[in-house]
Formats: C-alpha cells, structure tokens, sequence
C-alpha cells in the first residue's frame, strides 16, 4: 500500500468510481422528480456521517492506513456536497439560463447565484478541516479536501471564462441551465496561470515530501542513473 504506483492507482480508482457513482445516483433520481432528488441527497447522509467519522478517526494515525482512510473520507464528504448540489438541492439562488447578451458584472453575479450555496458549503466544510486539522498527527484528508476544492475553483473560472470543448451533456438535468453560464472560446487568460499555479503546488508538495523523507530523493537519483 505504500507503493506510488499503487497509491496513484487507488487515488484515480476512488475518484472516477465516486463520480460516477454520484451522475448513476442523480440519473436515477430523474424518475422520481424533486422529490427523487431529495430522497438522494437524504440517503446519502449516512457516507457524509462515515466521511466525518473517518477524517476524525485518521486525525492522529500517521500510518499509510490513516492516510488511505483520511483520503476516502475526504472524498466521502466531498461526495455527498457534490451529489446535493448536481440534484439542485444546494445550488444557488439564481436557477434559470443566462438571458442572451449579458455580459460583465451582471454575467458573473448571475452565474455565481447559480452556485452560491453550494460554494459556500464547499467553504465551510474546507474551514471545519483546517480547523480540526491543526496540529494533528495525520493532515492528509484535510489536504484532499483542499486541493480538490482549489481544483474545481480553477475549473469553473476557466469555464466560464472561456475553454475549447465543454462536456455539457454530462449536467443532470436540476442543473442543466449550468450550461448557459459556460463560454467557449480557444484560449482565455487565466488558464496558462491556472495551470502554472497547479504544477507550481505539485512542485511545492514534493519538495516538503522529499524533506521529510529525504532517501526518496536520493534514491531516485541513483534508479535515473542506472536508466542512463
């Protein structure tokens, strides 16, 4: 389990496994209307509750194992955020398509009402991590939580500023109108620095991987030389 390759794997396995078992559970709600979706959201509390129990759990276990568990609690919690907010239970005040033309102030207030509530949720549970992660032993689901928060904020500003192709048919249909909100366009600005940002943090997070087990980096040196 304390292989990268086995950790990389993992990590991939429980994201796409997660999130397609969150679009599988909000399709099925279709059938059931408003109410479907909210039964969803409400039969998904019990992984909320085990994501909770599991961060609090792998607080003080600095094993590989706390950190296997502090990761999959961290997804659980962000699961259940992301499945309430793709059933339109916690979106946003605004829930209607963006009229044609609008464009600058007004465009970014409306599309932020579409996704206030469930922002803010994202916020709040980020906060509470950093809170009750402080000074513990094992961090790690904290960090999760918080480079996919960073990530999803990178992705929704580079949507709705402008990216070549949009996976617009994957919106379930409470928050079809998202779509509305999005631009298409070759290139925008923020993007090249979105992406710097991110590998500039890969960087950071191995150099404080390499200080604190500093054989890593000189066994990988010495494999690179023996590949040359």
């Amino acid at each position: 389990m304390s292989s990268f390759w086995f950790a990389g794997i993992f990590a991939l396995f429980v994201w796409w496994f997660s999130t397609g078992a969150i679009l599988w559970v909000v399709s099925r709600a279709d059938r059931g209307g408003r109410d479907g979706y909210v039964n969803a959201v409400i039969l998904g509390l019990p992984f909320l509750a085990l994501g909770c129990a599991g961060i609090y759990r792998s607080l003080g276990d600095p094993t590989v194992l706390g950190v296997y568990l502090a990761f999959v609690s961290a997804i659980l919690i962000w699961g259940w955020i992301e499945l309430a907010f793709l059933a339109g239970v916690i979106t946003g005040p605004y829930a209607k398509p963006c009229p044609p033309g609008v464009e600058g102030w007004q465009r970014f207030l409306r599309a932020w009402g579409t996704i206030a509530y469930s922002e803010m949720a994202l916020i709040a549970a980020a906060l509470l991590l950093i809170l009750v992660s402080h000074g513990a032993p094992n961090p790690f689901g904290m960090w999760t939580f918080v480079v996919l928060f960073a990530a999803r904020i990178t992705a929704k500003i580079n949507v709705y500023l402008g990216v070549p192709n949009i996976n617009e048919e994957f919106l379930p249909s409470p928050v079809r109108h998202l779509s509305s909100h999005f631009r298409k366009a070759p290139m925008n600005g923020f993007f090249p620095w979105s992406v710097s940002a991110v590998d500039f943090c890969r960087r950071l997070l191995d150099r404080a991987h390499r200080r604190r087990r500093p054989g890593v980096g000189r066994r990988g040196r010495l494999r690179a030389a023996r590949c040359t």
